[in-house]
């Protein structure tokens, strides 16, 4: 009997109980979004928003979030590159406007990843109360990792923020490229970057934007011993109206570790007072004349010209005991 009902069940089109909760299970499982998520060792495809390229079979971060709605969710990338999915040549496919919190690459086995496409759907990032969210790569890391989609920071309610990107892996070549973030906030309420980490490669930071005039000023800050490159020219600050000129915050300080800039619009159009070398940091100019009005120095703050080029002036800060140094170099193109 037991045999002859399994097989009219089948005939009839019947699944057996079990199998019918697992499907229900998977279909559940299918649509599950918004949450922290880590990239799988054997992706289907290079899109974000396939289910079966992430190991918890969901899609993190939430997508168009409403107006204050930030999310938390950190995606994670620690598994070698499959068929080549997710590199440079098939890199993945983020959706527009999916906003998440932390990005984190991590292990020895993490593959050298690429997020977007320059100009290419937009990945919206947490950014509040610093130190806010972050994009970092850890020390065991030995592959460059690439983000070509267009960041866009979203900010709390009626509040300024800071987003972070650090990069602490401990092999020079496993270097973090950003090509483009911009504070998508209103035009009153500006955001901090903060170039963090201590790897000493060329971790590059290519465009910081304005949206044309139409959002927040973004202000730099480099900390951490490592290296950071503004490789391109930059909105910097966008707008005067933005609580940084005479509150005690520079549009860009660098603090600790090595900022250097490689085009004459790098800084921006921001004033002395606003451009701060200081501490342990170290400002290097890598061979051209940078447009701004000139530099702050202060509290053994180093400037270093690497190649030909100038400055329009340098103003030694006033501090008890403090020390400052210029300083040339013969240009070296890494």
């Amino acid at each position: 009997m037991k045999s002859q009902s399994s097989h009219l069940n089948s005939r009839r089109g019947y699944k057996p109980i079990a199998a019918l909760i697992t499907a229900l299970a998977l279909t559940a499982t299918l649509k599950v979004q918004a949450a922290s998520q880590t990239w799988t060792n054997a992706p289907a495809t290079a899109e974000w928003t396939n289910v079966l390229n992430w190991i918890a079979m969901a899609v993190p971060g939430s997508l168009n979030p409403a107006a204050n709605s930030l999310s938390g969710d950190t995606v994670t990338f620690s598994n070698a590159l499959s068929g080549g999915i997710g590199g440079s040549a098939n890199p993945i496919v983020n959706d527009t406007n999916r906003d998440v919190k932390f990005i984190l690459f991590d292990s020895a086995n993490c593959g050298s990843y690429v997020v977007g496409n320059v100009d290419s759907n937009v990945l919206q990032v947490t950014s509040t109360t610093y130190p806010g969210g972050n994009v970092t790569v850890n020390p065991t890391v030995v592959n460059p990792q690439v983000i070509r989609a267009p960041i866009y920071t979203r900010l709390a309610s009626s509040s300024s923020g800071g987003f972070s990107f650090i990069n602490n892996s401990t092999t020079p070549t496993a270097t973090l490229t950003i090509a483009n973030v911009t504070n998508s906030s209103a035009n009153s309420r500006p955001m901090t970057i903060f170039l963090d980490g201590s790897n000493t490669g060329a971790n590059t930071l290519a465009h910081i934007g304005d949206n044309n005039g139409a959002n927040g000023a973004i202000l730099v800050t480099k900390q951490g011993a490592g290296r950071w490159i503004l490789s391109g020219a930059n909105d910097l600050p966008q707008k005067t109206s933005t609580p940084t000129v005479g509150s005690g915050v520079a549009a860009v300080s660098v603090n600790v570790g090595t900022l250097e800039v490689q085009d004459p619009g790098s800084l921006g159009a921001i004033t002395l007072a606003n451009l701060v070398v200081q501490t342990n940091g170290t400002l290097q100019i890598d061979g051209v004349t940078l447009n701004n009005n000139g530099i702050t120095l202060k509290n053994s703050g180093t400037i270093r010209m690497n190649g030909s080029g100038t400055v329009n002036s340098v103003a030694l800060g006033t501090a008890a005991a403090s020390s400052m140094t210029l300083a040339t170099t013969p240009r070296v193109i890494f």
